[in-house]
């Protein structure tokens, strides 16, 4: 398999008359950072869908795309390995105007955000661990049962690790990766939530943020880089 190429696939698009693609979160970063370079020269008014997954995309990646490509709409979805799929994704065009959420919940799922400190089920709107259930999920890790039990429950719900709310109408939002909360002085800081902030500025690109002394959900250090090392999947 060659190397991926931004134009070659611009040129696919437009020769087949493409109206839905799938793009792994790098492809959609790197569309943005080209601005109209990325498009210009291309006739791209048959795509109608970008659908995404892999790690979530901020709102501000999500609106740049689409001052970029008008008549196009993004569709995100939710799944950790262990769900062998996805358990959250947006069905339908009027899902995706729901723009920062990874859609509702699947069929043959059922999920709950708790208190990652004891487990007690949480209000919508209050960010918390996202726990899930259904026929999809693993049975466990092979010959460890030690690690099954740490994020599987007697009750078969799998604890994801990952810091989400679900609002009144049933749209999951990704907040963070419980692991990656930068703990400062009794808070839990959430990086993306800084990241965003930072995406919100016209000349930014993308942004990444670890930890560092800093006070509470201020930025007092910046490093400016060409790109920020990432996964195929989008991971930083």
């Amino acid at each position: 398999m060659g190397r991926f190429d931004l134009k070659q696939m611009m040129k696919t698009i437009e020769e087949h008359r493409i109206s839905q693609v799938a793009w792994a979160p790098p492809i959609v970063v790197a569309i943005v950072k080209d601005g109209n370079r990325a498009t210009d020269g291309y006739d791209l008014r048959s795509l109608r869908l970008v659908q995404c997954g892999g790690a979530p995309l901020r709102k501000s990646i999500i609106s740049k795309l689409k001052k970029q490509l008008p008549n196009v709409q993004v569709a995100q979805a939710y799944g950790v390995t262990e769900t062998t799929g996805r358990v959250f994704g947006t069905m339908g065009f009027k899902e995706c105007e729901v723009e920062g959420a990874t859609g509702k919940l699947m069929a043959n799922f059922q999920a709950k955000v708790v208190d990652p400190s004891n487990g007690v089920a949480l209000h919508p709107l209050i960010p918390g661990e996202l726990w899930v259930k259904g026929p999809f999920v693993m049975k466990g890790y092979v010959d460890d049962k030690e690690a099954t039990n740490a994020i599987v429950d007697s009750e078969g719900w799998l604890k994801s690790g990952d810091l989400c709310y679900i609002d009144n109408e049933g749209y999951l939002f990704f907040v963070n990766r419980l692991k990656e909360l930068i703990k400062y002085k009794g808070y839990q800081v959430a990086p993306a939530e800084l990241e965003h902030l930072l995406q919100t500025h016209p000349d930014t690109v993308d942004a990444a943020v670890i930890p560092y002394v800093v006070h509470y959900k201020r930025i007092r250090r910046l490093v400016f880089i060409d790109a920020i090392p990432k996964s195929v999947q989008g991971k930083v």
